[in-house]
């Protein structure tokens, strides 16, 4: 568990020195930027009068997070495609896209990862939140107090 933590931390870590590397990061780039994750505090606020209300819009964060760190790998993916033909249609090795093209792979391949980690995450959480709601429809509908009647006892040819 301890291992997932820091393989986790450091891929993060190595992601973002790569992307300060690259130059783009969210600021400087307006497209990325408007895709970035906010946080929404009139839904917390609203939400957080309960614990079940709390979770449910942590989870609603977590998902919308989730869905644009995937729209930011395809974004990532078409440029890398972008760079890939660029190169092969130049010719030469020495192409701008061709020092980039082994970076920007392994940045994929470290995106790829993480967010296949974080989907899972998700519907672990999911099932979680629907076992919370399946228990709390349980305790607040407990079955009747008297016995099931025993079937009529008829005869049987």
């Amino acid at each position: 568990m301890r291992f997932k933590a820091i393989a986790i931390g450091l891929l993060l870590l190595v992601s973002m020195g790569a992307w300060a590397q690259d130059g783009a990061a969210p600021a400087a780039n307006p497209g990325l930027a408007a895709r970035m994750p906010t946080r929404s505090p009139a839904r917390s606020v609203r939400t957080a009068a309960t614990p079940e209300g709390a979770f449910e819009g942590r989870l609603q964060d977590m998902q919308n997070t989730l869905r644009q760190m995937h729209a930011l790998l395809d974004d990532m993916q078409a440029r890398m495609r972008t760079l890939k033909v660029a190169a092969a249609s130049a010719g030469s090795a020495k192409s701008s896209g061709a020092d980039e093209a082994p970076i920007m792979s392994d940045n994929l391949k470290m995106w790829q990862l993480l967010l296949d980690h974080l989907d899972s995450t998700m519907a672990q959480a999911r099932m979680s939140a629907m076992r919370r709601s399946m228990t709390q429809r349980m305790m607040s509908n407990p079955p009747s107090a008297q016995p099931n009647p025993a079937p009529s006892a008829a005869p049987q040819p």
